[in-house]
């Protein structure tokens, strides 16, 4: 009977562990997988087509160069689809408040008839459309070489004016609610006079390439739909490299929930942990390389056999789920008893924008790659429709 008695025992025990392996428990994060993301629902960052377009066509002399170019065909395509992207599109010379008619061949061809602008002030203009989009749901794009300039003024350098104009141009943008605004970048064939930062006059001996930009402004939706096209028929938009401001829903990007309501621990303490976060479908391109993983006040480091450190590491599969692992972490815990993880990523501005394509000094001459004051223009643009440090925050809590 004893024996008998043992045996059942041991039968539970056995069919117990089994049980645990097959369906292990839930009151615990199993292998120390610790999940958390974002509720799609949430994140609001809807998609729709603008109303009615407006194409503005900088026709100053610095860059009617572009349109003087030899067997050059990229303006006249470029604005034949910008043209077709929207069913009520209008088109206009910069500063010309008559909508221009005739096919794209034509209105190009008019551009060496438009009178000279001595500077072409960004920040006037985008005050300008920012104030329509308020109360329109209009698409602005602006055709420009993406020059800041001031004209004679203050001695004519525009170098010492940057900063001013960058300020300039983030007060013209800010405190609009519902806008936001791109740049596409493209290169085309230039021909002609260059005018540098002095505002001096420059004769190439040959025809170049030099990059020219569109500029966009619109409502939100508006600039998510035009980024959707971008991202799934770049023909459509000529091929563009491209960047998008305020098209983000930030106070959602800082709402991430962890898979369940529940506070659990780890199923192994002290062993491996590996956190998983689910980021949304608008992140999926994050760079990794901007991600930031926090722990009591600074990088989370693990500790390797020889005593030394190294950064935890940190993968994004293709669908943007983030996981980061840590192996060795000195986790502490705050008051509460809990683990606080906090996972972001820095909103900065891909340095080919700002350094490879930017210049600050075009005393001798244009190049094929640089455009002058890029870097102060765009990040004039970036301050007033995305001033946002972080892209996105979350923190992940777990205990011991």
């Amino acid at each position: 009977m004893k024996k008998l008695i043992i045996g059942l025992v041991l039968l539970v025990i056995i069919g117990f562990i089994i049980k645990k392996i097959i369906d292990p428990p839930t009151d615990v994060w199993a292998d120390n997988k610790v999940y958390a993301g974002y509720q799609s629902t949430v994140v609001n960052e809807t998609a729709t087509a603008p109303v009615v377009a407006e194409v503005y066509i900088d026709a100053s002399g610095s860059m009617k160069p572009y349109f003087m170019a030899d067997n050059d065909q990229i303006m006249t395509h470029l604005l034949g689809n910008l043209q077709h992207l929207t069913t009520n599109t209008s088109v206009y010379f910069l500063n010309n408040p008559k909508p221009y008619k005739g096919t794209p061949g034509e209105i190009l061809k008019n551009v060496k008839d438009q009178p000279n602008l001595s500077a072409t002030t960004f920040h006037s203009f985008f005050s300008k459309a920012a104030a329509q989009i308020d109360t329109t749901d209009v698409m602005v794009y602006l055709i420009t070489d993406g020059i800041m300039s001031i004209g004679n003024r203050g001695g004519g350098d525009t170098r010492h004016a940057l900063t001013y104009l960058k300020g300039e141009i983030t007060k013209a943008l800010q405190n609009h609610s519902d806008l936001a605004g791109a740049i596409l970048r493209y290169s085309g064939g230039y021909k002609g006079n260059y005018w540098n930062m002095k505002n001096q006059p420059i004769t190439l001996s040959k025809q170049i390439q030099r990059p020219f930009y569109v500029i966009v402004l619109g409502r939100k939706a508006a600039v998510r739909w035009l980024e959707d096209i971008n991202n799934k028929k770049p023909t459509e938009l000529n091929n563009p490299k491209s960047i998008y401001f305020g098209v983000h829903d930030f106070k959602a990007h800082n709402d991430a929930k962890m898979s369940t309501d529940k506070l659990l621990p780890l199923q192994n303490p002290g062993g491996e942990v590996t956190l998983v976060l689910n980021l949304p479908q608008c992140l999926s391109n994050l760079d990794v390389n901007k991600l930031e993983v926090v722990h009591n006040g600074s990088v989370l480091m693990d500790i390797r056999s020889d005593g030394t450190t190294q950064k935890v590491k940190v993968e994004k599969e293709a669908d943007g789920t983030l996981r980061v692992s840590a192996q060795n972490a000195p986790f502490v815990p705050n008051v509460n008893g809990e683990y606080v993880i906090t996972i972001y990523s820095l909103n900065t501005i891909p340095d080919g924008w700002v350094s490879t394509w930017s210049t600050d000094n075009d005393k001798t001459g244009p190049d094929e790659n640089t455009t002058f004051g890029l870097a102060y223009l765009i990040e004039g643009i970036k301050n007033g429709l995305e001033p946002q440090d972080t892209l996105f925050r979350a923190d992940i809590v777990f205990l011991p």
